[in-house]
């Protein structure tokens, strides 16, 4: 029963390409919730850039939605069919103040260690972040 609940709930699935700040057409309505799994350590090139890519992301949140975000801690690499993907490190003092500087109130933080064992990605933890978007 709560599976038809949450989906009934969703409105839609929006893809979209942050880099491409034309992409989201200008009428899209601003969302109640932004799901981000291990996004933008991806495609951030720097701390900066991914200051100013979650900040781009919680745009579309409307006052009092909520971002949830996965992110992993340490991070440094990750392998695809034996082809090393290098990916920006990122540690929980630095998240959860990016998110704070993109104007969001920080609800609750879990960590879950690693218990990692290959060689195909590194991490020390996942980080889940439940924030909400300050209202004024």
């Amino acid at each position: 029963m709560a599976r038809e609940g949450t989906r009934q709930a969703i409105k839609g699935v929006i893809k979209w390409d942050i880099s491409n700040d034309d992409q989201i057409p200008a009428d899209l309505p601003q969302a109640d919730c932004i799901l981000s799994l291990f996004l933008l350590d991806v495609i951030s090139k720097d701390k900066d850039a991914f200051q100013n890519n979650l900040k781009k992301l919680t745009s579309q949140l409307k006052p009092e939605g909520h971002l949830i975000l996965f992110t992993a801690l340490n991070m440094t690499f990750y392998k695809v069919d034996g082809e090393k993907f290098f990916i920006l490190p990122l540690d929980e003092q630095f998240v959860k103040q990016a998110v704070i500087n993109a104007g969001l109130v920080i609800e609750k933080v879990n960590v879950l260690p690693s218990k990692n064992n290959c060689d195909l990605i590194d991490f020390d933890a996942i980080l889940h972040i439940r924030a909400c978007m300050k209202t004024f």
